[in-house]
């Protein structure tokens, strides 16, 4: 079979950010790749399998009942969307007119985050209003209280290292207040594990990355009460109808989830720490960078490598160098979020050994030619990815004729 990339013209890339969807996500293990085989070419029941894979989620996660969706910000409009119909087909082919309908969604102003699309959106586009509670960096229970109201259908939390992490209301908390008051609380954790601890502190809806942690097919898993999530998969029938998921989505997601309940995470996290003890050989005494490994700030059973540049000493910006990557051939992606601090996170767990030598010694040619860039004035990931969109479909080679 000829190389993906040499008949598309596509641009090889080595991925240390993570798991995004933009750069591609997680490597699909075998196991998982010979389940989507398997139904690729078969005629199947949706509405079954996705019972089947209820059952399946519900196992895995300790949810009641779970659906898969095309991904995180379809589940969380089709959530929010179900709390607002119920399982009403009248209702829900009304959407987005929800005039009669409870209509308000609490979100933490420090949780009005974007993972290339905006939460708020992603709620809004069910024609709810958006209650923001709190400031971005602050938030207090009587805020909370008080922004519940008659017409409040829902609360979305975010778990996730893009949201703020301090002085915000733990989850735990945020649930019980909404509970008093018979809101259900809706939880966005695309990245996170720990799902059936979500559900132990009162989330009554998770959403996660059928791509990420469980190295799925791209789809994402709806799990929690079974009246709620029924609620919401009635909304395919509705405005999630572009959302819906495609029999491969929905067994590559069980297939993924059974291999999860199986794996050895003690293992894998120290096999992982290997490759980042070897980062930290290769990247050791560069002049004006330090580097450590880190456990995840969100407590995953996930380290990662920490570089930190000081501008000043190094004659490069973290921000720099993350563009020189990423500008460089082969491209490598490499996480930014704390750049502008001068902090950059390099994520193992998507490349091998040779992979991270090449990284590795990229990042340390970068430091041998420092440019003079010492602030943070090159673009954003967010103004990139404006620029590529601008430039498409014409940046790349096209496919070979």
């Amino acid at each position: 079979m000829a190389d993906i990339f040499d008949r598309y013209g596509l641009t090889r890339l080595i991925n240390v950010s993570g798991k995004e969807t933009a750069n591609g996500a997680a490597q699909v293990p075998p196991e998982v790749l010979d389940a989507v085989m398997g139904v690729l070419p078969q005629a199947v029941d949706i509405l079954e399998l996705q019972a089947a894979a209820s059952g399946v989620i519900a196992r895995v996660t300790g949810g009641e009942a779970g659906f898969v969706a095309g991904c995180v910000a379809a589940g969380i409009c089709m959530s929010v969307a179900g709390c607002m119909t119920g399982p009403d087909m009248v209702r829900v082919e009304r959407l987005p007119d929800a005039n009669g309908m409870k209509n308000e969604v609490l979100l933490l102003k420090g949780h009005n985050v974007t993972y290339g699309g905006r939460i708020d959106q992603q709620i809004a586009l069910t024609g709810a209003r958006v209650v923001e509670v709190g400031t971005a960096t602050d938030v207090a229970l009587y805020q909370l209280r008080g922004a519940i109201g008659p017409n409040t259908a829902a609360a979305v939390y975010v778990l996730s290292h893009h949201a703020v992490q301090a002085d915000m209301i733990d989850l735990a908390t945020f649930c019980s207040v909404c509970h008093e008051a018979g809101v259900p609380v809706i939880v966005d954790a695309a990245n996170e594990y720990d799902w059936p601890g979500m559900f132990a502190k009162g989330a009554d809806i998770v959403i996660f990355s059928a791509h990420k942690a469980p190295r799925a097919p791209t789809a994402g898993v709806v799990a929690g009460r079974e009246a709620l999530v029924r609620a919401a998969l009635f909304n395919e029938r509705g405005i999630g109808r572009p959302m819906k998921c495609g029999k491969e989505g929905i067994v590559g997601a069980m297939a993924a989830l059974e291999l999860w309940a199986r794996t050895d995470f003690a293992a894998e996290r120290s096999e992982n720490r290997k490759k980042l003890e070897l980062a930290e050989r290769l990247l050791s005494n560069q002049r004006g960078m330090s580097v450590a490994i880190e456990p995840d700030v969100v407590d995953q059973p996930v380290d990662r490598l920490a570089i930190r540049i000081d501008a000043k000493e190094a004659g490069v910006s973290a921000r720099e160098v993350a563009n020189r990557l990423a500008a460089g051939t082969p491209k490598i992606v490499i996480y930014p979020l704390r750049a502008d601090l001068g902090k950059l996170l390099l994520d193992t767990r998507n490349v091998d050994e040779k992979q991270l030598a090449i990284v590795c010694e990229r990042i340390c040619e970068i430091l041998r030619t420092p440019s003079g860039d010492l602030g943070n004035t090159g673009p954003r990931r967010a103004d990139r990815a404006v620029e590529a969109l601008m430039r498409w479909p014409h940046q790349g080679r096209g496919a070979k004729r």
